[in-house]
């Protein structure tokens, strides 16, 4: 249950502006950008994910933005995502719902971001919603900066 909080509590800022629904918050980006920055965060996202599904949740929060790794130690990351991933099982399908590229979320610094929805069917949850948080850090590499199931 801690765990399950701790999570909850880590990616609150996702989940609002999820809930908000399209347009909320965001700002315009240019088409050309916008898909250039949707399909490297999906590559970034399909790498990171892998981790996940792995159960390498330490290299997970390794390769996590910066925003991750100053709220959660990897130790409680790791436990929270042990926690949430793996009474799941193992995937069997994984597919793009949707990705939208923005500047501003709530709840969180303005900057560059890709929310990436995926419709996801594990082991032991025939259909399930992972949203993931991609966010363009400093040096340039898209970095994941949130996970929601529901």
């Amino acid at each position: 249950m801690l765990l399950r909080k701790a999570v909850l509590v880590l990616y609150c800022a996702l989940s609002v502006s999820l809930a908000c629904g399209p347009g909320f918050g965001q700002t315009e980006v240019p088409a050309a950008s916008a898909q250039s920055a949707v399909e490297n965060a999906e590559q970034a996202s399909a790498a990171w994910m892998k981790l996940m599904d792995a159960g390498q949740y330490a290299e997970c929060w390794k390769t996590a933005a910066a925003a991750i790794q100053s709220a959660i130690t990897e130790e409680k990351w790791t436990a929270a995502m042990k926690g949430v991933r793996e009474p799941l099982g193992k995937v069997i399908t994984r597919s793009v719902q949707s990705a939208t590229h923005t500047a501003t979320l709530p709840g969180v610094p303005d900057g560059d971001y890709v929310v990436i929805v995926y419709k996801t069917r594990f082991e032991h949850k025939q259909s399930a919603q992972e949203t993931v948080a991609m966010s363009r850090e400093p040096d340039k590499v898209w970095r994941g900066s949130g996970f929601f199931i529901k």
